[in-house]
């Protein structure tokens, strides 16, 4: 059964989403681009991503919109990989022939299932999948067999899926905006790196604004402003030029356990000692 989230109305209880009646689906949930709720039925999620066979269904009808596209030949059904994004819906297949292996990437269309970006990269051992998985919005695909130094692929849109750098130092994503294809890292040895639509000529790189040995409870990216929560303080970068807005905001003593981007506002949630939580607000 389905029910309007704002006002309890009844939508639909009979549908083509409830008679799929396909065994070791999971159903899957997420906003597209345009802010629709996307549900969907995929197979038995593995290492973060999942199986093939994805239908997208109507939320609000529960009638189905579209299925991904069959598997080539040549290509492994069952090594085949599904991320969800906002923007766009990733399958990951690996395949080969008698010459070579590949691993291609498929950027469709949330709404529509058309295929909008495609990439083959070269694959040295077939009989593994990548890992696959959706970091703050963005794809991640990582090779960690391979033989070679390029293991890692992060892409924050769809239409930087031909163009983004496979790079062999993994990296955490700490935020990302897939409308301006804006994507922030962390890493050991780089600090914190902006990327702006995967060119290197437009990254900001600042050793100094990294977070260290800490890893965030959360961080996102709002309208003019890098911000994150760990080590029960807030901590905020200038998106224009990665400076950091000094000094960094305690919280106390306890945990933040992630950012609420309101209207006028920025919300922490915030458990102390006590066990007590807190909702602390700032001025964004």
């Amino acid at each position: 059964m389905a029910f309007d989230a704002t006002t309890g109305e009844k939508l639909w209880t009979e549908s083509e989403f409830a008679d799929d009646s396909r065994t070791g689906m999971r159903v899957a949930r997420g906003f597209d681009a345009a802010g629709e709720p996307m549900l969907a039925l995929v197979d038995n999620e593995l290492f973060g991503g999942s199986y093939g066979n994805f239908a997208r269904y109507n939320a609000r009808t529960g009638r189905h919109m579209w299925s991904e596209p069959a598997t080539p030949d040549g290509c492994d059904t069952m090594k085949s990989r599904i991320a969800i994004t906002s923007p766009a819906v990733y399958q990951v297949r690996v395949c080969r022939n008698e010459e070579s292996a590949w691993t291609t990437l498929l950027a469709l269309d949330p709404a529509t299932g058309a295929e909008t970006a495609k990439r083959d990269l070269s694959n040295p051992d077939p009989d593994r999948a990548p890992k696959v998985s959706v970091k703050k919005d963005a794809l991640s695909v990582d090779w960690p067999y391979r033989n070679e130094p390029l293991d890692h692929l992060v892409v924050a849109a769809p239409g930087l899926l031909g163009t983004t750098a496979v790079t062999a130092d993994y990296v955490e994503v700490i935020a990302n905006d897939p409308a301006t294809g804006t994507l922030v890292t962390n890493s050991w040895s780089t600090g914190i790196t902006m990327s702006q639509g995967a060119a290197p000529d437009r990254s900001l790189t600042d050793p100094d604004a990294g977070l260290g040995g800490v890893t965030p409870f959360d961080s996102m990216l709002i309208a003019d402003e890098l911000i994150a929560v760990g080590d029960a303080q807030l901590r905020t970068w200038r998106r224009a030029d990665l400076v950091e807005n000094a000094p960094p905001v305690p919280l106390g003593s306890g945990q933040a356990s992630q950012i609420i981007a309101a209207p006028g506002i920025i919300l922490v949630p915030f458990t102390d000692k006590s066990a007590d939580l807190q909702l602390i607000g700032f001025a964004p």
